[in-house]
């Protein structure tokens, strides 16, 4: 008979053995790094309203690693700022590590004061209970360590509880749609601790924190981790692993025969990992505050049905792409492409079946970009019911842009495309104009970029320039419209031509304040989670204004928003 189940974290020693392992086979600290450097810097921008002092608590800090990145990205951010960094971090051998790496950076970090509490998130809470302090906290971040405690939900309110004015919470937990999610919840009962939250995912807080009314942004960021070794039987570094994934101590010894043969079934099968050159990978991702971006993508959703932009963009493509796609292909004998910010697939897939239908003899192959697993997994649903698609070779890239052209850049061996497209993706990159000359780049001779984007002056841009410090605070950084793109292609020296997508959609539903509708939209226009609770009445009072009088046009009483759009077509 199996020895009863023990948690890993009953065994410090191996604990930490695991975990060393799983920051080797895995990407997750290398895509936190990227979260920390290209959308962390914003985010702490807009706390400590000017302040020379500021406070920052990590809870569950482990070796610090992470927490000395996001206290350089503070100092960038408020150069002239002193910090009070407490270190809540239970292990007493991460903790040493942590204190170590500060010691050989004392010049670097001569604004930080930091306090060590070697403890756990609830006896923190506990002894700032007991000592009755008063300060306030400007950031809080909580990396990878709400499965240790009993109740989430309430740790969160307690940590909340401690922020400041323009306070901001960071919480990195396991998505629910990952490899990790997948198997918690087929063997949640058999896995996971009742003492602790151990199987707690991104989902599991998106819910908490929707249920409480609490505004939140999340993002996804995609990580990678090899597990190959894990299905060698015996094989130390795999039952390490499979202790790290499992969070069972010993799990290959103590598990029964039974569960060990589920498992391994379970992280075996495509919905945990994928295999690449004969080595297996689980998906492990975790993401800020719910961290997945479900609510995003439902009010995405809303918004096509509710605009029609699709179908307009659908109909543009329709009339200019035949006569581009046979310039584009002639005399060639492959045709390749790549889509880029790719969404769920809808409109890439009428161009496939466009290309398709304009050369049914070539082959095709389909680069996708996309940083949501979520809509990617649509992309996928949609090309298995559309018959057009069938022998066109795809390859999914779950990534976001940048990341996608470092790996282009870190391979040297650059596949060249005859049509790649971008649409409505430039508002998440760092640099509009080196963005769009790495992929006029990757064209190859007689190819075409084509960029569909917000006109100038329509109601978009309209509304975003003037409200861009309000709204360019979170996933989108700097707004930008056809103007900005045709003054960058400009600067290249591309040869270009521009076509408007002409569209409305009536907006009169954000006018009642009592309309559920009306707030939805409102909150997909300015990329909120909550439109009225996100911004002073001022603000929601002046959006309206401009909405009403700048943006839309009155047709019998309903106002309709002027959504129209560019299409761009750079020349290799």
């Amino acid at each position: 008979m199996a020895s009863p189940l023990r948690s890993l974290i009953e065994d410090d020693s191996r604990y930490q053995k695991s975990f060393q392992l799983f920051l080797e086979r895995s990407s997750e600290h290398q895509c936190m790094q990227e979260f920390i450097r290209s959308r962390l810097p914003d985010i702490l921008a807009s706390v400590g309203g000017g302040k020379s002092h500021l406070n920052v608590i990590g809870v569950g800090s482990g070796a610090g690693d992470i927490d000395l990145q996001i206290l350089s990205e503070l100092r960038m951010k408020h150069p002239g700022a002193t910090v009070d960094n407490e270190v809540v971090e239970p292990s007493g051998q991460q903790l040493l590590h942590y204190r170590v790496s500060v010691s050989q950076k004392q010049k670097e970090l001569d604004y930080v004061k930091f306090t060590w509490n070697k403890m756990t998130a609830s006896e923190f809470e506990a002894n700032w209970k007991v000592k009755r302090t008063t300060k306030r906290a400007d950031f809080i971040h909580m990396i990878q360590m709400l499965y240790y405690v009993k109740d989430p939900g309430a740790t969160i309110d307690f940590f909340q509880s401690l922020l400041d004015e323009n306070g901001k919470l960071l919480i990195i937990l396991v998505s629910g749609e990952s490899g990790w999610g997948k198997l918690w919840q087929t063997y949640k009962d058999q896995l996971c601790s009742k003492e602790i939250s151990q199987c707690v995912t991104t989902g599991d807080i998106k819910s908490l924190l929707d249920s409480k009314g609490v505004s939140y942004r999340s993002h996804e960021l995609p990580s990678q981790m090899d597990i190959t070794e894990c299905f060698t039987e015996g094989d130390e570094k795999g039952e390490l692993l499979l202790d790290f994934l499992t969070e069972v101590l010993d799990f290959s010894k103590t598990a029964s025969p039974e569960l060990k043969a589920g498992v391994m079934e379970c992280l075996r099968h495509p919905r945990c990992s994928v295999e690449a050159n004969g080595r297996g990978s689980a998906m492990a991702a975790g993401a800020k505050q719910t961290c997945y971006e479900g609510s995003a993508v439902q009010r995405f959703q809303f918004f096509l049905e509710q605009s029609g932009e699709h179908e307009a963009v659908l109909q543009s493509v329709r009339r200019l792409l035949p006569g581009e796609f046979k310039r584009i292909g002639a005399a060639k004998s492959g045709l390749d492409v790549l889509g880029v910010g790719s969404g769920g697939g809808e409109v890439d897939v009428q161009m496939l079946s466009l290309l398709r239908s304009t050369f049914p003899a070539v082959p095709i192959t389909a680069d996708i970009v996309e940083g949501s697993s979520e809509l990617t997994d649509n992309f996928k649903a949609l090309v298995a019911k559309t018959t057009d698609l069938q022998k066109i070779s795809f390859a999914w890239h779950i990534m976001h842009s940048g990341d996608y052209e470092k790996q282009v850049e870190a391979k040297g061996d650059v596949k060249k495309f005859d049509f790649i497209h971008m649409i409505q993706m430039l508002y998440y990159v760092e640099n509009l104009t080196d963005t769009i000359k790495f992929y006029h780049n990757l064209l190859k001779s007689n190819g075409r970029l084509m960029i569909i984007i917000e006109a100038a002056n329509a109601g978009w841009d309209t509304l975003w320039k003037t409200y861009k410090k309000e709204l360019c605070v979170d996933a989108i950084t700097e707004y930008c419209s056809s103007g900005e793109v045709v003054a960058s292609v400009k600067s290249l020296g591309l040869k270009y031509e521009e076509h408007t997508i002409h569209n409305t959609f009536d907006i009169t539903e954000c006018f009642d304040p009592s309309s559920a509708t009306g707030e939805c939209m409102l909150s997909f226009m300015t990329a909120k989670d909550h439109f009225y609770q996100s911004f002073t009445p001022e603000i929601r009072a002046g959006v309206l204004d401009l909405l009403r009088n700048k943006c839309c046009a009155d047709k019998g009483g309903r106002l309709f928003f002027d959504s129209s759009l560019s299409c761009i077509l750079v020349h290799a």
